[in-house]
């Protein structure tokens, strides 16, 4: 069953890959989401608030003017990704998974800033930058975006704060904690 989104709601979705495989490990191989996403932000059924793409997962925060928007881009962004990293790779794999796919319809702006939050700190939290100011630096989340749109105070303490809230293992903890260190 298809789920239903409500226009012009903010959403928070994750997509993983199939078997949560890291096949977009490489720069490159990001850019291929990467570019896809900027397709859709600049039209004017979608806006996009937040987004970072990671090796076996990405994550976007936005609203669409369509009940079936988010179903039809997720659709093209995950099949020109799919496509574009076969074609790169010479291989045949399945990227993505249905079972993989997860909706959140947010109500508030509280909620709508801890997943902006969670969302463009999840780089610092799997690892991927040190600090943040290295996050400014990762052109695979909207970080920058977010600093230009509200102000770096604010979003490096929402990040500091949903990320300490959201800890996994102790490895996580002194990531969290060294960027703090760091700023």
């Amino acid at each position: 069953m298809a789920y239903i989104y409500t226009p012009n709601r903010p959403y928070f979705i994750t997509q993983k890959t199939f078997s949560e495989t890291q096949y977009f490990k490489t720069d490159e191989d990001k850019q291929l989401i990467l570019n896809e996403i900027i397709k859709f932000s600049h039209t004017d059924k979608f806006h996009i608030s937040a987004f970072a793409i990671l090796s076996n997962h990405l994550h976007l925060l936005g609203e669409c003017a369509e009940p079936n928007g988010f179903q039809t881009m997720l659709k093209q962004i995950n099949g020109a990704a799919s496509r574009n990293f076969n074609l790169k790779h010479g291989t045949t794999h399945t990227i993505w998974t249905a079972d993989g796919r997860y909706n959140r319809a947010l109500y508030g702006e509280h909620a709508f800033f801890k997943v902006m939050a969670y969302i463009i700190g999840n780089p610092l939290k799997h690892g991927l930058v040190k600090s943040l100011n290295e996050l400014a630096n990762y052109p695979f989340c909207s970080y920058n975006e977010a600093v230009k749109e509200y102000n770096k105070p604010m979003i490096e303490n929402l990040i500091l704060e949903t990320l300490k809230l959201d800890f996994e293992t102790s490895a996580a903890w002194d990531r969290i904690w060294a960027s703090i260190d760091q700023k």
